[in-house]
């Protein structure tokens, strides 16, 4: 069969295994991350992700394009079931309680004078986490003429966030409604075993990101800003085998900055009957804001205890402190409600091309993740694993808590299988629940930096994944030495 012909099968193939892909993403590590990137992998709780035997390991660490001979694809999805539920304790207003039940949002010459969010429908925001469905495919292809070099293809979406509250008009609506982050970045991988035991891989990440994010007073319509771009990264790796029965993967995913660029603007009729000379029904402008997602490092192990049985361990460190801030800036001159309701701008409230004239604080910490984990073959044809881990949230104060992102330290717990259907067909299966800290926001509104909102927050997780493989042509392999 000719290489092109061979490139364009498992081109095809990716694709098509990617399709869930593009439906939708839901954050399930720390922050707007997504690490449900392998059903096998999450059987053990992503123990040994960077050091495993399988073309997933490819998210981690790009030298996982090694690991099998000749032509093999692999499909990944995870349904992700969350139930995330934020109940208002107090709204504050210049530093004095509003309360929850305040007086009925009034439209007044003097917007100073009304309650931020006097006409809520109750303080819990019932659950504002979607059921979301991920998936992820990996590709690779062993050169006929260099057998000693790889190449693959993987399609994921690491990371992205669906919440909307059940309750869009509970008294935290002026801080944050619906939240969507859409992010897919392919990475086409080179990877060469330079020796007996040594793997080497280098990749480039080509990445997507479409986001929307909007808020509004309770029974009011929405301030929205949404806003698309490309972005470009990097990876790298390093698989060992420095003995038998032992593996050792570290691999790096660089950071990618996206320029989301778009609008913001409202759908809420708003009139002033003195001070502008004119109403105001609804407008948009167009608007930028600078999004970087953080460069991750991963380490993992397997050994090898039994001829039947392996441990593994993964520690992984996220460079979350590059999310700082979402400075929202307009790119042409123009007026919404939430600039006419701001008290963050000068004079007349009307935003000018190039002014900053709302900024998302965020002023994230760096985050790690550890798991340990247990595989055990009953069978030749089928393998079970078992895994646990602590995640560090990158979110460690009230204030860094977004509506978006409620996010706490979090404890999982898995269990998984692999069964081996025929020589060149195998499934992975796995099931997650995942513990979080309970916590509390103190968000302040974008709009006014006077309106302050103080919540609750409790969360918990189960994730569902399948996932399939298929060696489209092969040679006998031989495993690393």
């Amino acid at each position: 069969m000719k290489t092109s012909s061979i490139l364009r099968g498992i081109t095809a193939a990716a694709v098509a295994a990617t399709a869930l892909t593009a439906i939708v993403s839901s954050a399930n590590a720390g922050g707007f991350a997504v690490r449900e990137q392998s059903a096998l992998h999450q059987g053990a709780s992503f123990a040994g992700a960077a050091s495993g035997s399988d073309l997933s390991t490819m998210y981690w660490n790009p030298a996982g394009v090694t690991v099998s001979d000749g032509i093999n694809t692999a499909s990944h999805n995870s349904l992700i079931l969350g139930q995330s539920d934020i109940t208002a304790t107090d709204i504050t207003k210049n530093g004095d309680s509003q309360g929850i039940n305040g007086t009925p949002f009034p439209i007044q010459p003097n917007p100073a004078l009304a309650h931020p969010n006097g006409a809520n429908t109750g303080a819990e925001s019932g659950n504002i986490a979607s059921p979301a469905l991920v998936g992820s495919s990996y590709a690779n292809m062993q050169l006929g003429g260099a057998q000693n070099v790889y190449l693959g293809l993987s399609i994921n979406a690491p990371f992205g966030l669906t919440t909307q509250p059940d309750n869009r008009n509970y008294a935290g609506s002026f801080i944050g409604r619906t939240s969507k982050v859409f992010n897919i970045v392919g990475t086409p991988t080179v990877g060469v075993k330079v020796m007996p035991g040594v793997a080497v891989a280098v990749g480039a990440q080509i990445g997507y990101m479409d986001a929307k994010f909007k808020f509004g007073n309770a029974n009011s319509g929405n301030v929205f800003f949404t806003g698309d771009d490309y972005g470009l990264g990097w990876t790298a790796g390093l698989l060992l085998t420095p003995m038998p029965g032992t593996r050792i993967g570290i691999g790096y995913r660089s950071e990618i900055e996206y320029n989301l660029q778009g609008k913001f603007g409202d759908n809420v009729a708003f009139s002033i009957a003195g001070g502008f000379p004119f109403d105001h029904a609804g407008s948009r402008f167009k608007a930028e804001t600078d999004l970087t997602t953080p460069d991750i490092v991963t380490l993992s192990i397997t050994q090898d205890v039994a001829p039947n049985i392996r441990v593994m361990g993964t520690f992984e460190w996220t460079n979350w402190s590059d999310f700082s801030e979402l400075p929202i800036k307009a790119t042409e001159g123009g007026v919404t409600t939430a600039l006419l309701l701001s008290n963050t701008l000068p004079t007349n409230g009307i935003s000018q091309a190039g002014q900053t004239f709302a900024t998302l604080d965020a002023n994230w910490d760096d985050a790690w993740f550890a798991s340990v984990g247990l595989e055990y073959d009953l069978v030749p044809e089928m393998t079970l694993r078992t895994g646990i881990a602590y995640e560090e949230s990158p979110i460690q104060k009230n204030t860094q808590r977004l509506s978006a992102v409620p996010d706490n330290n979090r404890i999982w717990l898995s269990g998984g299988l692999s069964w081996a259907l025929t020589p060149a067909m195998s499934v992975d299966a796995s099931y997650t629940h995942i513990f979080v800290e309970d916590g509390k926001l103190e968000r302040t509104s974008i709009a006014n930096s006077a309106n302050v909102l103080f919540a609750d927050v409790e969360q918990s997780v189960d994730i569902i994944s399948v996932g399939f493989n298929m060696k489209l042509g092969h040679r006998e392999e031989e495993a690393l030495k």
